[in-house]
């Protein structure tokens, strides 16, 4: 068993780079990522999927969770971090190199404190559920949120991890279930066509 890490497909707001709302969908590229992961997840036992409740997360897995009938829980706690007042802002506008400095705090939105509390919320369920599982566990979260647990909560090679400040849109982080949940692939996109592999923003 296997727990997976993915995050979501494309949308305009990673390929034009302004900061999404819940509801910011994928775009064309997007949604041919998402088949193409479906291809690659369709070979694999899978046990259950938790997914981010926002659009583009859905997007991303809801067409395979009902092809293959998969329990599938939409979760608040692997939503992407809250900017608050700075939502449909490009980031060229709002001082880029400033948003995702540790000090950070957006107007109306969440600082790292607030927003890696609820990340720990949110591994707890993660370990908690595949701890009753046979098959690998799916997770569909965002750039922000990954690149958190890839920090904090997994073990992985950093010449490896630090090939990407955000990992690209539906990229596959395999880990292991236990101590120290060491990563045994990661950010792969060996399922995409050249074409789609896109890395966007957050």
């Amino acid at each position: 068993m296997k727990i997976l890490l993915i995050r979501h497909g494309e949308t305009d707001g990673n390929l034009k780079g302004f900061v999404q709302n819940a509801n910011t969908p994928l775009n064309a590229v997007g949604r041919n990522q998402a088949n193409s992961l479906q291809d690659v997840l369709g070979k694999r036992n899978i046990s259950k999927i938790l997914s981010s409740d926002f659009m583009r997360a859905r997007q991303t897995i809801e067409k395979f969770v009902r092809k293959k009938n998969i329990p599938c829980s939409w979760s608040k706690t692997l939503r992407e971090r809250d900017f608050g007042e700075l939502k449909g802002k490009f980031y060229k506008d709002i001082n880029n190199s400033e948003v995702f400095k540790d000090s950070f705090s957006p107007p109306g939105g969440e600082n790292l404190t607030q927003f890696e509390t609820r990340i720990d919320f949110a591994w707890d369920e993660i370990i908690k559920v595949s701890n009753s599982l046979r098959g690998d566990l799916i997770i569909v979260t965002h750039g922000l949120v990954i690149k958190d647990f890839l920090k904090r909560k997994l073990f992985v090679d950093k010449s490896i991890s630090s090939k990407y400040e955000i990992v690209p849109n539906t990229s596959i982080t395999i880990f292991e279930p236990s101590y120290p949940f060491e990563v045994i692939e990661f950010a792969s996109t060996k399922h995409l066509k050249s074409e789609n592999a896109n890395q966007g923003i957050a």
